[in-house]
């Protein structure tokens, strides 16, 4: 499931045993959050997001998501995920539920919806280091351009 800032006309669902329900909207939030069908939860602030980006996989049907956030790497897997990008690149997704893919399978899932069955993330060892490298090297190259 995924939740989206006030304003957007995304229709918002929750996958429940055999059936899916409306969420309603809530304002903006400052961050993300991330939670897992165990109840492992992340909140990663919007202030340190830098980049996304999407994949798909057209012989399994799993489309992928990378999210940076300063030094953690989210990972984000299911189907029909395109249609985050545009609410993540103007920060206005709150919320996203894994899905066991068990309950997946006994409900009825309409093929519009973006559905993550599975998140992961996992710290970025050196992130510091190479951003400062990258900007040692973007530094000297416009020095010596």
């Amino acid at each position: 499931m995924v939740k989206l800032g006030a304003g957007v006309g995304f229709e918002l669902v929750e996958l429940l045993v055999g059936t899916i329900s409306c969420v309603s909207e809530e304002q903006a939030e400052m961050g993300l959050s991330l939670r897992c069908w165990n109840r492992t939860t992340w909140a990663l602030p919007w202030s340190h997001f830098e980049e996304a980006h999407f994949e798909t996989n057209a012989s399994s049907g799993t489309d992928s998501i990378r999210l940076i956030f300063g030094n953690r790497e989210v990972m984000l897997r299911g189907q029909n995920l395109a249609g985050l990008m545009e609410p993540i690149a103007c920060h206005l997704l709150s919320e996203v539920r894994e899905v066991s893919k068990k309950l997946l399978a006994l409900a009825e899932v309409d093929a519009k919806i973006s559905v993550v069955w599975e998140i992961g993330v996992c710290e970025i060892e050196n992130r510091a280091e190479q951003k400062h490298q990258k900007h040692k090297k973007i530094l000297a190259q416009s020095v010596f351009s």
